[in-house]
């Protein structure tokens, strides 16, 4: 089983920690990220 919370914790941390292109584009579009668990 995958834990939802975890899943979206991990996209909050790889985007806004370690992504330096979501962060470099955060100043001007926006950004969205998505995830579905299937």
């Amino acid at each position: 089983n995958i834990d939802p919370t975890a899943v979206d914790r991990a996209i909050e941390l790889s985007d806004g920690k370690y992504c330096s292109v979501s962060a470099t584009l955060r100043l001007k579009p926006e950004v969205v990220n998505e995830w579905e668990i299937a």
